[in-house]
């Protein structure tokens, strides 16, 4: 699963891509992958397509990363933390 989260347009980080049709400035992580830091992608998911979807609105966009250059988390000190159960 690839979870995008609107950003400002100053974060700059590998895995920030810009959305044109959406308009907006996204962090795309993978919050199921426990072995991935935030601010990754699994290599697996890395240069693949996603379908973007904001309402209406919608685009097919290209993931950061490649297969062969893995994209570095934007800080070793940054994790993803499981939401409790309500």
């Amino acid at each position: 699963m690839i979870v995008a989260v609107h950003v400002a347009d100053t974060v700059a980080a590998p895995t920030v891509i810009n959305a044109p049709t959406l308009k907006q400035h996204l962090l795309i992580f993978d919050p199921t992958s426990e072995a991935t830091p935030l601010g990754d992608l699994p290599w697996y998911e890395q240069g693949s397509f996603a379908l973007l979807m904001a309402g209406d609105e919608g685009d097919m966009l290209r993931m950061p990363g490649s297969r062969r250059k893995r994209t570095p988390p934007i800080s070793p000190s940054m994790r993803k933390s499981p939401v409790p159960a309500p």
